[in-house]
């Protein structure tokens, strides 16, 4: 992936991650309905909405997979076909973070 540079230090995690992230299902059920949302962002083609479920899972994953997400966001803006490949192989390791089957 590309550099990261400064962009990647973690802010502040909103309340509803820090909740949703205390309950191992509803963390699952979110991360599999954003990989979801990922998923169908890839199809349209929409970039956009990629990079932003991109940054949305940023709120629920710890390093490494925390900056790669980062850098993936940043990537849906400026190289769209390296982005869609980066999407497909980070999904599979933010959801297997977190248990949730393919």
């Amino acid at each position: 992936m590309h550099e990261l540079g400064d962009s990647c230090r973690r802010k502040g995690t909103p309340a509803n991650a820090e909740r949703i992230a205390d309950q191992p299902a509803d963390r699952a059920r979110t991360i599999g309905m954003l990989c979801l949302g990922g998923d169908w962002a890839c199809t349209q083609p929409n970039f956009a909405t990629l990079g932003d479920f991109a940054a949305r899972l940023v709120e629920y994953e710890h390093e490494p997979l925390h900056c790669e997400l980062v850098t993936l966001s940043e990537l849906c803006r400026c190289d769209p076909d390296h982005a869609v490949a980066a999407w497909y192989r980070m999904k599979e390791l933010v959801r297997a973070s977190c248990g949730v089957q393919p």
